[in-house]
């Protein structure tokens, strides 16, 4: 059995109708009905599962399957296209948020007849390292405008539209809404300005998983990512 490779099998345990996510080594506590098929009934006399317990992994409508998924290298192209978007409106606010700094450079260099001291090194480091707090929350703030309100009302961002792709919540189709929008771009944004390294997981983070292919974020948020159109 430990030779299996992680993925979705018939449940060994139900009489049929099921599946049990197998994670190479050991079953999963939850199963789920296999997507368009109807679950067979309980014995007669059987006790309801308390709510909260065998929670599907798949969209509770089963309306999903890996074909309707979007691709990896969608969601790339997508994610390029909003960066492209949201850096037009980024790049004139940190050339305004960096200005000063080179303009005390050049006025430092001219006064000590362009000699670089220690002490002119030192202000710069600290004027450059209170400008990236600035320009953090610069980001955070374009991203937040430009993503939460388009994916809370449409699913979509611009970049997503013109790739064909859009979230959808977990546990059926449509909009997601505010709360869901925002706090999936809480995990990214949020881990992106603790560490850029932590969006670099996030955004790799859907070659490894499955069934469902969700980054970090969609995890978090309950979402997934499907085709928008054939």
């Amino acid at each position: 059995m430990s030779s299996m490779p992680a993925g979705w099998y018939p449940d060994p345990f139900s009489n049929g109708g099921y599946v049990r996510w197998w994670d190479g080594q050991r079953w999963g506590q939850s199963t789920t009905v296999v997507p368009g098929q109807a679950p067979p009934p309980p014995p007669p006399g059987a006790p309801r599962s308390p709510a909260g317990q065998g929670q599907s992994h798949f969209p509770a409508d089963g309306t999903v399957d890996d074909g309707q998924l979007a691709r990896y290298g969608q969601r790339v192209a997508a994610y390029v296209l909003d960066a492209l978007i949201q850096a037009i409106v980024l790049i004139p606010i940190v050339m305004w948020l960096e200005g000063p700094l080179y303009s005390d450079l050049t006025a430092a260099l001219e006064a000590n007849n362009g000699q670089l001291t220690q002490a002119i090194f030192d202000s710069l480091v600290q004027k450059a390292q209170e400008n990236s707090l600035w320009v953090t929350v610069a980001t955070l703030a374009v991203t937040f405008i430009y993503v939460v309100p388009q994916i809370a009302l449409y699913g979509r961002t611009l970049g997503k539209r013109a790739i064909g792709i859009r979230v959808r919540s977990l546990d059926g189709d449509g909009a997601i809404g505010w709360r869901q929008s925002v706090l999936r771009w809480m995990i990214q944004g949020v881990g992106w300005a603790v560490c850029s390294l932590l969006l670099v997981v996030d955004l790799l983070w859907p070659l490894r998983d499955r069934p469902l292919r969700q980054a970090i974020h969609d995890k978090g948020a309950k979402t997934i990512v499907v085709k928008d159109r054939a």
